[in-house]
C-alpha cells in the first residue's frame, strides 16, 4: 500500500467520524467524543491492516484499481458501529444516574400550605415553615425523602419500594398510605398521626429496635428532649385538618398553641409570663377564623391578655 493510499484512507476516516461526532453530540454526554475518538484511531489501523494482509484483495489490486475510499468507509461503518451503541447507552445510564443523584427541596413560608407531587405519584401537602427534600429520579430499594416541618403523606404504592421519611428524630417507612408526619425542630415532640394503611415507626435512639407499626387512627408521639414515647388511638380528623385550615386544640399548651398560630398566620407571638405557657385549652377554630378572633376567644374568661407591638403579638397576665 503506497504512502499516498495511507493517506487517503485517513482522510475517510476522518469524515466518517464527523459524522459520527455529530450524532454524538446530540446525545450531550461529555465522555462520549474521547470514547468515539479512540475508536477511530483504532478503525483506522484495522483497516489499514486488513487491507494489506488479505492475499485475494492484494491480487485484484494488481489488476485494476479497487475503490479504496468505499473499502474504508465499509469498515468504519461496521467498526464504529459498537462505539455509537455503546456510547448512547453509556449517556443514557449516565443521565439516569445523574439524575437519581440530583435533589430537590421545597419550602413553605409562614402562613402558607403547598402541595406537590414527587417523581413516583405520592402527594405531599407542607404546612407552614416546612421543608421537604427529595430526590428527582427515586432510584435503588427504598424511596427516602427527608422533612423538617410538618407534611400530610399520600404515599403511592409500590410494594418492591418502600417510601422512608427521614426526621431528626423518627423515621417512618411505608408501602402506600396516608399519614400526618410533624417534626419541627423547636417543637418538644415529634409526632405520627396514621389515617390510612400501616407504618412502621423508628425512634432514631434505636429504643424500638424492629420498629413501632401504627394501625388508621393511631398516633406516635416521641418526646424529643427524653426519647420517650407513646402509642394512642385519635381521631385523626383533630390533627390532621390543618391541611385545610381548620384547627382544633385537644389539651393544649398556650406555649404550643402560639406556635401553630405563627406557623398560619405568619406572625411572631411573644409570650411574656413564663407561668402561662403551660395553660391547657380545648378549642375548635374553622378556616374562616382570623388569628385576632382565635386570641380573643382563647382569653375569654382567661387571666391574660394579648396586644400588638412592633409587628409582635404579645401576651402578658391581666393586672
Amino acid at each position: 500500500m503506497t504512502l499516498k493510499e495511507v493517506d487517503e484512507n485517513k482522510e475517510v476516516v476522518d469524515e466518517v467520524c464527523k459524522e459520527v461526532f455529530r450524532v454524538l453530540n446530540a446525545l450531550k454526554h461529555p465522555d462520549v467524543s474521547e470514547q468515539v475518538n479512540d475508536s477511530k484511531e483504532f478503525v483506522f489501523e484495522r483497516v489499514n491492516d486488513k487491507i494489506k494482509t488479505d492475499s485475494i484483495l492484494t491480487s485484484r489490486m494488481n489488476g485494476k484499481r479497487v475503490n479504496i475510499r468505499f473499502l474504508v468507509a465499509a469498515g468504519i461503518a461496521l467498526l464504529l458501529l459498537m462505539s455509537v451503541s455503546a456510547a448512547y447507552h453509556l449517556g443514557h445510564k449516565s443521565g439516569q444516574e445523574l439524575k437519581a443523584n440530583l435533589y430537590a427541596e421545597t419550602v413553605t413560608p409562614l402562613g402558607v400550605t403547598t402541595k406537590i407531587t414527587l417523581p413516583d405519584g405520592t402527594v405531599v401537602t407542607l404546612n407552614g415553615g416546612s421543608k421537604l427534600t427529595y430526590p428527582t429520579l427515586f432510584a435503588g430499594k427504598e424511596r427516602c425523602v427527608s422533612l423538617s416541618g410538618e407534611g400530610f403523606f399520600e404515599v403511592a404504592k409500590d410494594a418492591e419500594h418502600p417510601f422512608l421519611v427521614n426526621a431528626d428524630n423518627l423515621s417512618v417507612k411505608v408501602l402506600g398510605t396516608k399519614f400526618g408526619f410533624k417534626s419541627y425542630k423547636d417543637d418538644n415532640q415529634t409526632i405520627v398521626t396514621l389515617e390510612e394503611g400501616l407504618v412502621k415507626a423508628m425512634p432514631s435512639n434505636k429504643e424500638a429496635v424492629n420498629g413501632i407499626v401504627l394501625r388508621p387512627n393511631q398516633q406516635l408521639v416521641l418526646d424529643n428532649r427524653t426519647g420517650e414515647f407513646q402509642c394512642r388511638n385519635v381521631n385523626t380528623a383533630e390533627y390532621l385538618s390543618w391541611k385545610e385550615g381548620v384547627l382544633y386544640f385537644r389539651d393544649t399548651t398556650l406555649d404550643e398553641i402560639a406556635k401553630i398560630l405563627e406557623r398560619k398566620f405568619n406572625v411572631k407571638i411573644l409570650i411574656a409570663s413564663e407561668s402561662l405557657k403551660n395553660d391547657r385549652y380545648f378549642a375548635h377554630f374553622g378556616y374562616n377564623e382570623n388569628l385576632e378572633q382565635i386570641l380573643t376567644l382563647l382569653s375569654h374568661k382567661r387571666f391574660w391578655k394579648y396586644e400588638k407591638k412592633n409587628g409582635t403579638i404579645e401576651i402578658r397576665k391581666k393586672y
